[in-house]
């Protein structure tokens, strides 16, 4: 019978809701992530995020399962609506939550996350990256020496628009500036509302057909058009509108930019996108730098760059982003050549390799340990989000990638757990099975 202070502290089963606990079987992943990832110092995090005093309306959602649910879209690549569908059909989920019953219902709107991630923003899910790496180094599978020789590279993240072109751009720059006449009540002497959406149609034919001058002809005119509805708007003193001077500024760069302008001007909609060349291949988004442990690779630090600057001027930023995160200056640092020149503020030791380079012997470790990048960002893209960015803005591509190394570091320590307790259970059986003793034809002759 218990006593009186244990009857107050346990928790009364319920025969229509069952206790997760006693249906959640110990060895499943999540189950054991739960009781590694200490939550206290998550739920600390996220309390400067909601707003002071009293408010009126629904009650918000508790930080541990907005942050759970953020955890497994990461580990699992899936969208905001998947992610809350599974949710309500695996306990072992909803465990890692947090919950003390099964429930069949979906936790939130998908909608809701989406909200939240604006809400926690880049400096709190970097946070929460680095009590990832915190966890595995309580897990005893991330040692600290660890920490202090890193692998650094970079890697282009593809954003979620269209082909760039330039009839794209001057008919989506036509639109939006449209929107906020109709919107603002702006009159427009010309509005070309009717030949600026068979422009498109007429171009593309033109190009198919490889009719190259007649459809720059056709561009040519369709930026007339774009330039006429641009001055009726600045020519009406209700132009001084925030979102208004962005659109018309963007619109002034389609149509000033040449095939030889730099910086140019590649999606209306996020203007934030650059061209990337890596390996050959040319990718429209963002550049990400990526820093690893050279030894049991985990991330330890994100940075993502809107521009397409020199890989030696990301460096400092991105070790940087390491020390914010984990806590600990890297000592070593190994990257590939495209590094060379590149000064920084940390004091750490840059080593740039190249595979037809010859190093001293005690540089040889390090320098067989520089690709062990190149997988881990193969993984973040085919198995997590950095493969493809959906979410808008600049802030959008800084959570993107955050959130793609929080769920690899999940499912590393994951794995890691699992083999941790299959190589104690194999020791302990091991050590409680009686071994017959060795008869003495068996044993080694001593030569003493």
């Amino acid at each position: 019978m218990l006593r009186k202070d244990d009857q107050v502290k346990a928790v009364q089963s319920s025969f229509l809701f069952p206790l997760l606990e006693d249906i959640c079987d110990r060895k499943n992943p999540y189950v054991r992530l739960a009781h590694v990832i200490d939550w206290e110092r998550l739920v600390r995090l996220v309390e400067p995020c909601f707003p002071k005093g009293i408010k009126e309306g629904r009650k918000s959602l508790s930080p541990r399962l907005v942050i759970s649910l953020l955890m497994l879209k990461a580990m699992n690549k899936l969208s905001d609506r998947d992610v809350v569908e599974k949710w309500s059909t695996d306990g072992a989920w909803q465990y890692f939550s947090g919950m003390e019953y099964y429930e069949m219902r979906r936790p939130a709107d998908p909608s809701s996350l989406c909200r939240w991630r604006t809400r926690l923003g880049e400096e709190v899910l970097a946070q929460i990256l680095g009590e990832t790496v915190d966890a595995a180094r309580r897990a005893k599978a991330l040692p600290k020496k660890n920490l202090e020789v890193v692998v650094v590279d970079t890697t282009a993240q593809r954003q979620n628009v269209k082909r760039p072109g330039e009839a794209h751009l001057v008919a989506d720059a036509h639109c939006a500036l449209l929107r906020h006449a109709d919107r603002l009540g702006i009159p427009l002497h010309r509005s070309y509302r009717r030949v600026m959406p068979r422009f498109r149609v007429d171009y593309a034919d033109r190009i198919s057909r490889r009719k190259t001058s007649d459809a720059d002809a056709l561009l040519a005119q369709a930026k007339r058009w774009l330039g006429a509805v641009v001055q009726d708007i600045e020519a009406d003193p209700r132009q001084a509108d925030p979102a208004l001077e962005r659109h018309l500024e963007l619109a002034h760069r389609v149509l000033s930019q040449t095939p030889k302008t730099k910086d140019k001007l590649y999606s209306f909609a996020q203007p934030h996108t650059a061209a990337l060349v890596k390996n050959g291949t040319c990718t429209f988004g963002t550049k990400v730098g990526l820093v690893t442990t050279a030894k049991d690779p985990y991330v330890i630090g994100v940075k993502v760059f809107t521009d397409n600057r020199y890989d030696g001027r990301t460096l400092d930023d991105t070790l940087l982003a390491a020390y914010v995160t984990t806590g600990v200056i890297p000592k070593v640092a190994a990257c590939d050549y495209g590094y060379r020149g590149a000064t920084i503020t940390l004091p750490t030791q840059i080593h740039c390799f190249n595979r037809k380079h010859r190093v001293p012997p005690e540089l040889l470790p390090l320098k067989r340990r520089r690709p062990s990048i190149e997988p881990i960002i193969g993984h973040l893209k085919s198995d997590h989000s950095l493969g493809l960015n959906r979410l808008s803005g600049k802030t959008g591509c800084a959570i993107n990638a955050l959130l793609a190394a929080i769920g690899f570091n999940l499912r590393k320590l994951s794995r890691a757990l699992a083999l941790f307790l299959r190589r104690f259970l194999a020791h302990l059986h091991h050590l409680t099975t009686p071994h017959p003793p060795a008869s003495p034809s068996t044993l080694t002759p001593s030569y003493a």
